[in-house]
């Protein structure tokens, strides 16, 4: 069986990958693609992997779980979406001497253990520091803003060491990531790339953060020209979407603000910039897949 894992991260997409990919689990299930519902497997995966810590699963530990997961319809699965933003730690835990979820590792490689007959793909979303840091404080219930950091210098913080250190640690490991800033334009690219959905296959949600940073008015006009080019490939539909975006897109949606304490300007500006050269790096990591629009 194919497992997708998805770690999220926090403060990404916020669980709308799993909204859109249950709202087409119809469509998916015709492809042997089976989204379960979060409360058939997170508590009981977490509470798995943690007794995993004193002792090995026993044999029939991955078919139980998967037949829980699944609801005994196993056998007509042969891909399975999980996701849970917690994977790599908690907000409190997400960063600590210069590194974004020193637990990634360790976590993952009991993941990995007990499923370690089937084909298993990681993903997750990265996002430009200067505003990651920031919300990860403020969905966490860390009362200083210093105290999310745990002794880390912001200017060391790179995606590309928490990559190259999972890479490290399971060459073999399939990776696909994306960059959160990038998501309402590589929607549907991302949902088709993890369920093997063809383009242009129509899917439910497939502009649903697109929709987000356009008023009404325009998006409508978006989805009539959509109606009116059916033909479009995906490099066509991409330069539409960022013409679209470039002349209506609302402000207050592409210009975040960052609610840091005693953070400047300049300290955000350089945080982004070590972000776009840190995203530089990620694509040249083997066997990591990174999704740019």
């Amino acid at each position: 069986m194919k497992i997708v894992l998805h770690a999220g991260v926090k403060c990404t997409d916020e669980e709308r990958l799993l909204t859109t990919l249950r709202s087409n689990k119809d469509l998916l299930a015709q492809r042997r693609v089976a989204v379960p519902d979060p409360r058939n497997y997170r508590v009981i995966l977490r509470e798995t992997l943690n007794k995993m810590r004193h002792q090995d699963p026993s044999e029939e530990a991955r078919d139980i779980l998967l037949d829980v997961f699944l609801e005994g319809e196993a056998d007509d699965i042969e891909t399975v979406f999980l996701s849970n933003a917690f994977f790599f730690g908690i907000p409190r835990e997400a960063i600590a001497n210069d590194q974004f979820y020193p637990k990634a590792v360790t976590s993952l490689a009991k993941f990995l253990h007990l499923f370690q007959e089937d084909d298993v793909l990681l993903t997750f979303a990265l996002r430009n520091p200067a505003s990651f840091v920031p919300n990860l404080f403020h969905a966490s219930n860390v009362t200083d803003f210093g105290g999310i950091l745990n002794n880390s210098n912001p200017l060391s913080l790179k995606w590309s060491e928490l990559v190259l250190r999972l890479r490290n640690a399971f060459p073999d490991l399939p990776m696909f990531l994306w960059c959160n800033e990038d998501t309402p334009f590589i929607w549907g690219q991302i949902i088709r790339t993890l369920t093997n959905l063809p383009y242009p296959q129509k899917i439910r949600g497939d502009f649903d953060l697109y929709q987000d940073i356009l008023p009404a008015d325009a998006f409508a006009r978006f989805q009539q020209y959509l109606e009116t080019h059916p033909s479009m490939n995906v490099s066509q539909l991409k330069k539409v979407m960022f013409a679209f975006a470039e002349r209506f897109a609302l402000p207050d949606v592409m210009d975040e603000v960052i609610d840091a304490p005693n953070w400047t300007d300049t300290l955000i500006e350089k945080l982004t910039i070590i972000y776009d050269k840190d995203i530089e790096a990620i694509t040249r990591i083997p066997k990591t897949q990174l999704l740019l629009p």
